[in-house]
């Protein structure tokens, strides 16, 4: 009777499955990861495209009466630009369809699992024999369990790796501002490069500047932001930082941009209240400290907000890139000790690698199938 890890039995009774179809049907295996990567791929791709399918529809059925004369003279564009959208679209549902049969019929012969006999002879002792089944059962295993990481690396994680550039992408925001716009220059708040500021380029009467323009008595205070500053798609009743912006255009980017992010905790939408209300305490912070112009004593609430912001946001980054890192290095490993366990390429890591005997050309030599 075979023996299972513990670890892994408890994914039964599926995993099972899965085990004896990396046994016995590795070519149905290999097509039922394809299939499964391209399902976690085309069920993103549905949900985008019924979305929009649904939302054009709509706006088709309504009649022209809800089209402007420039949609008038393109009706023949729009009708093409129709067609080809549900013609792709069929196409990606058919993709998906095949996909996921696959996976079912990967997963239906991995439950028939063929009489497998290994002949002995008589020569063949004891210790020859026990080595023989934990070399197999170590084996097995790791194909086991190379499917279950390579399904997290290259399946789910694919969510993470998007939003990897993403997070990228606004941590370098701030950079972009520097040197824009006008500034009055003076002390600075003297930010840690982990928040992704230049060390002394928000200048603390820049900030000021932006404080006295949203504060509570002005016209721009944050509720008025929200009802004079609306923008497409925006969150109604939600203060955003597009509309922020516009209702600073006359202040220092990167001194709005530091404000704007002090208030909220790696988010682009604040509720206006609350936002107000922190708005005047670093107004009293400032005047409190008014007197002391040292680059360090004033506005340093707001310093600290925004240092445990940007912080928050470089911990989140790191943690996914790790956690992808270690998933990718599960799969190859997993890889490496479930068909060539042997290869001695890992052992000089990574110089071996390269090795003109030993290296990544060798490995067919090593293959176990």
């Amino acid at each position: 009777e075979e023996s299972f890890n513990p670890l892994l039995e408890w994914v039964a009774p599926l995993f099972f499955a899965w085990k004896k179809l990396l046994v016995s049907y590795r070519h149905w295996w290999w097509m039922g990861v394809q299939a499964v990567a391209s399902r976690t791929l085309g069920i993103k791709i549905i949900f985008v495209d019924w979305h929009f399918i649904k939302k054009s529809t709509h706006a088709w059925i309504n009649g022209p009466s809800q089209w402007t004369p420039i949609h008038s003279k393109t009706i023949q564009t729009l009708v093409a630009s129709m067609t080809s959208v549900y013609i792709m679209t069929t196409a990606r549902w058919s993709l998906f369809l095949i996909t996921s049969l696959l996976v079912l019929v990967s997963t239906t012969h991995a439950f028939v699992l063929p009489a497998v006999t290994r002949p002995f002879t008589t020569t063949t002792t004891t210790t020859q024999i026990a080595a023989l089944t934990t070399s197999s059962e170590e084996i097995e295993s790791a194909r086991a369990a190379f499917a279950l990481c390579f399904f997290g690396a290259v399946g789910s994680a694919s969510l993470g790796r998007d939003a990897i550039p993403i997070v990228w992408q606004k941590f370098q925001v701030a950079k972009t501002l520097e040197g824009q716009g006008p500034t009055l220059g003076g002390p600075s708040l003297e930010l840690p490069w982990i928040t992704g500021y230049p060390t002394n380029a928000v200048s603390i009467a820049d900030v000021q500047k932006v404080l006295d323009n949203v504060a509570s008595t002005s016209k721009t205070n944050a509720q008025a932001i929200v009802q004079d500053y609306p923008l497409p798609n925006q969150p109604p009743g939600y203060l955003t930082y597009e509309s922020f912006a516009l209702a600073n255009a006359n202040q220092n980017p990167l001194a709005v941009r530091a404000v704007f992010e002090s208030l909220a905790i790696s988010s682009e939408i604040l509720v206006p209240e609350t936002a107000q209300q922190v708005i005047e305490e670093y107004r009293q912070d400032l005047l409190t400290n008014k007197d002391s112009m040292d680059e360090t004593t004033p506005l340093q609430q707001l310093r600290q907000n925004l240092i445990q912001t940007k912080t928050l946001s470089a911990s989140a980054l790191f943690f996914l890139v790790s956690i992808l890192g270690i998933a990718d290095y599960f799969a190859i490993y997993h890889l490496y000790k479930g068909w060539f366990p042997d290869w001695p390429g890992f052992q000089n890591f990574p110089l071996q690698l390269f090795d003109a005997e030993l290296g990544l050309a060798a490995i067919p030599q090593y293959w176990i199938s």
